[in-house]
């Protein structure tokens, strides 16, 4: 319905009273012919019978017979009856079904409609004002695992292994590169100052041998 839409698709209330009418007066003039019962009393004894009542007050004599197979139209006679009243016992039951589920879908509507209820797929205003207030709140708090000193060891054991593994490993050295640096180093010219006076013997270390 246009004045109140639905996501579902159900089967309006009107189209079951229709089946269930229409059933019931087809059953009430097969028994009018069958059993010679006025109209209304074939649809009483239809309606109490398909309805699981069953005061026993009427019930179909002429279709009822002792065996089956000795005559073949009294014999397809009661079984027309049997699965009239089976099928009649399932079509009543769908048919309370759907339209219990529209009553109930009805005064929902009507319900929010007035304010008694609010609406499910309606935002609460103070949450879509906030939206992360209440993220903290719907998060549990996650728990701890308790884990042992040997546990605890292992794991940090296994930490420092994958830090050293991840570590980048230091440059190559050249040793050809270093050999010549260092040479260059001790090839760097010597000033006349720095120069000391080279000893003439070993005598001239002694006090009072030095030569002038």
């Amino acid at each position: 319905e246009d004045y109140m839409p639905t996501d579902k698709v159900v089967v309006p209330i009107t189209i079951n009273l229709v089946l269930l009418t229409g059933y019931i007066v087809t059953g009430a003039i097969m028994f009018t012919y069958w059993e010679g019962w006025a109209l209304h009393t074939a649809c009483y004894f239809t309606f109490i019978t398909i309805s699981t009542i069953g005061y026993g007050d009427y019930y179909p004599k002429s279709a009822m017979v002792e065996d089956l197979g000795v005559d073949f139209l009294e014999s397809c006679k009661f079984l027309t009856v049997v699965l009239y009243i089976l099928f009649g016992m399932a079509l009543l039951a769908m048919a309370i079904n759907l339209m219990q589920d529209q009553l109930m879908e009805k005064s929902r509507w009507v319900a929010r409609e007035i304010g008694l209820t609010k609406d499910p797929d309606a935002e609460d205003p103070a949450t879509a004002e906030d939206p992360e207030s209440n993220q903290g709140m719907d998060e549990k708090p996650k728990k701890k695992k308790k884990t042992g000193k040997k546990n605890k060891k292992k794991a940090d054991a296994e930490d420092a292994e994958a830090e050293d593994e991840l570590a980048p490993l230091p440059p190559p050295i050249d040793m050809k590169n270093k050999r010549k640096e260092s040479v260059a180093d001790t090839s760097e010219p010597i000033s006349p100052s720095d120069v000391t006076a080279r000893p003439g013997s070993a005598l001239s270390l002694l006090p009072g041998t030095a030569e002038e």
